[in-house]
């Protein structure tokens, strides 16, 4: 007879004997791992921050062409399409809060949660939530594991608080004296001093880095630390800056003029003297200056060159007075140098010229006309200071301007400074050459920059003229 004890010792065998059996199982048999069991050590959470941006340039593939379906058309609010539906940001927000954060209203609101919270998961469980293979969110045809896993490395290690740096209106809490060290550093040599280098929206004019800092601070901010996909834009977490360096950079961008228009931009009119339709994308002249080149007979040029104002005003801004004054550049007209005195208003009449046999207001917008007034104002130097116009040496230091050669240079005109070759008639001819043959036009463009090019300008990066001059001085001692 089976007592109350030995049935309740039954029942408890009868119980545990199906768990003793999975147990013993699983000592038998090996789990399927998951893809980051192996692999997690090799995820780069920085080209996860890229991804996370705009994945197809980043990886490669084609640019999506229809709408993230079936989650976007989930929602109704913001009705983009194509490309933009596919990328992370758009959904989950630069700051990762998603419908919580920045995007909690306007025309990015979608009503889908952030990623913020999701970084307190386990990796393969992110992700899985992104490669949801056959769900919703699949995107295990345009991503392969690696990518998966690299964007699942940035969620579960690269987000931050955004809050904590930048605050409800809008504004970054980092400093702004600190972030201009920083900016000049690490920024200015592409964006440019004054951040109008790049323009990111041309159909709203110039809107530089200025613009977007204010407009989007959440969005510069990410790129920041991660870098831009699909340019040579790093992000400066690999450079071991922190996020308080960060915001220290965003801090100053936000104080740079929002567009061009803000302000007439001095490098750019030192651009515009140089060749002007390469500045404001006009059409090179066909036909010569006229009627004012007509008055002149010993410059025998035609076309576009007689449109340059360095042609009749030279590279060391004083016409017939200066490094013009004979040879075949010598047209018998002044210089700007002079000018440079006279009000900014003045300039700019002259220069527009219109009505006159200056006439450049059919070529130059006011604008145009208002950057090279800004440029002939407070622009020019006396280049005799710098360079014998007997000798044409420059009296800089060679030492130092090797080094800033090192710095600034070398790396696109190479050590010998013939990478780049600037006559292809007489063989090569590199920076040595030039230095040596027209050193008055390498000074100008090493201060302004090089039209249609990424030369950057030397002074948009804080580098004095001193040491513009020493930089002159070196490129003398190349080949």
């Amino acid at each position: 007879m089976m007592t109350k004890k030995t049935r309740r010792l039954g029942i408890t065998l009868i119980l545990a004997f199906p768990i003793m059996l999975m147990v013993g199982c699983d000592k038998t048999s090996t789990s399927p791992k998951h893809y980051v069991d192996d692999n997690w050590s090799q995820a780069d959470v920085t080209r996860g921050g890229l991804l996370y941006d705009k994945w197809w340039t980043v990886n490669e593939s084609s640019t999506p062409t229809t709408n993230f379906n079936p989650l976007w058309d989930s929602q109704t609010t913001n009705t983009r399409a194509g490309g933009d539906t596919w990328r992370c940001k758009e959904c989950h927000g630069w700051d990762y809060r998603g419908k919580d954060g920045r995007y909690s209203s306007g025309s990015h609101y979608t009503g889908f949660a952030g990623v913020y919270d999701a970084s307190d998961l386990t990796a393969a469980a992110i992700f899985d939530a992104i490669k949801d293979e056959d769900g919703d969110h699949d995107l295990s045809t345009v991503m392969s594991d690696a990518d998966i896993q690299d964007l699942a490395k940035f969620i579960k290690d690269g987000l931050i608080d955004m809050s904590q740096y930048i605050g409800p209106d809008k504004n970054a809490l980092g400093s702004s004296t600190a972030g201009q060290a920083k900016y000049n550093t690490n920024c200015a040599l592409c964006h440019g001093a004054n951040g109008l280098a790049l323009d990111f929206d041309a159909d709203d004019g110039t809107q530089g880095v200025g613009f977007l800092s204010n407009d989007n601070p959440q969005e510069v901010f990410h790129k920041i630390r991660w870098g831009n996909p699909g340019t040579d834009m790093d992000g400066m977490v690999d450079k071991g800056l922190t996020n308080e360096d960060i915001s220290d950079i965003l801090a100053y961008c936000q104080t740079l003029p929002l567009t061009l228009n803000d302000a007439a931009n001095i490098v750019r009119g030192g651009l515009l003297y140089d060749k002007w339709w390469t500045v404001n994308s006009g059409t090179t002249p066909s036909t010569s200056f006229d009627p004012i080149w007509t008055t002149q007979s010993t410059n025998t040029r035609t076309g576009a060159d007689t449109w340059r104002c360095k042609e009749c005003h030279g590279w060391d801004y004083k016409g017939k007075d200066g490094a013009y004054s004979s040879g075949s550049h010598y047209t018998g007209f002044t210089g700007v140098y002079d000018v440079r005195t006279s009000s900014p208003a003045d300039i700019y009449t002259s220069v527009l010229g219109t009505g006159t046999d200056h006439d450049l207001s059919a070529v130059l917008s006011e604008q145009d006309a208002s950057d090279l007034a800004l440029f002939i104002s407070e622009g020019l130097i006396d280049v005799s200071l710098y360079i014998n116009y007997s000798t044409k040496l420059s009296n800089g230091n060679t030492t130092d301007g090797g080094a800033l050669y090192a710095t600034y240079c070398e790396s696109c005109h190479g050590s010998d400074g013939n990478t780049i070759d600037f006559d292809d008639d007489d063989g090569s001819q590199g920076v040595g050459f030039l230095s040596n043959d027209n050193p008055y036009e390498v000074l100008h463009k090493i201060r302004w920059g090089n039209p249609a090019s990424i030369m950057p300008s030397m002074v948009n990066l804080g580098v004095s003229d001193a040491n513009i001059n020493d930089i002159l001085a070196y490129c003398q001692t190349l080949p």
